[in-house]
């Protein structure tokens, strides 16, 4: 079929949008909600950039790392990283720790990202490369719209704390297909 794929790049995929969920739901969250995350408002830039910041480094770690270990175990531990920040978004308040949890998101985000990337690189071929990429950016892009839309929803209903846990329990479950 055209619009098969292997099954370890739907994994993968499908692993960074669940990890993504915390992350883009910061993005509304966080202004809207500034006093329930015990920071000011001048501090939401930087929580919401810090994870940008530090990927110029990170992205250099997770080739070196993967160069030199392969693929599933970093994606792991990325994974259990992703896990970790979002539950601190959900649990932690004041600048200091949530600057810590975006960091920790960002250099997660670099692994993930780039093992992802490798996966489809080594399951594709000239032939299926691009469609292949084109699914990988797909459906992890689809844990970003998730994870703000449904996010947002549970925020108004249940919760900011409740809320982010929740994802980080969906995050996750990515923590055993990462390692298979």
């Amino acid at each position: 079929m055209i619009l098969a794929a292997p099954r370890r790049v739907m994994l993968v995929s499908t692993v960074l949008g669940l990890c993504l969920f915390g992350d883009t739901l910061l993005y509304a969250a966080l202004p809207a909600n500034v006093s329930s995350f015990g920071v000011g408002t001048a501090a939401v830039w930087l929580l919401l950039s810090a994870n940008r910041l530090i990927r110029p480094l990170t992205n250099s770690i997770a080739a070196s790392v993967y160069s030199r270990v392969g693929v599933r175990t970093p994606m792991a531990v990325a994974v259990a990283g992703a896990v970790v920040s979002t539950a601190a978004y959900g649990l932690a308040t004041g600048i200091w720790p949530l600057l810590v949890a975006r960091i920790l998101w960002g250099t997660c985000f670099s692994f993930l990202r780039l093992g992802g990337l490798l996966t489809v690189l080594d399951a594709s071929t000239d032939h299926n490369r691009a469609r292949l990429m084109g699914m990988f950016y797909t459906i992890w892009g689809s844990g970003s719209l998730v994870g703000v839309a449904l996010g947002g929803l549970l925020v108004d209903l249940v919760g900011i704390r409740w809320t982010f846990v929740s994802f980080a329990t969906l995050s996750a479950i990515g923590v055993l297909p990462a390692l298979g």
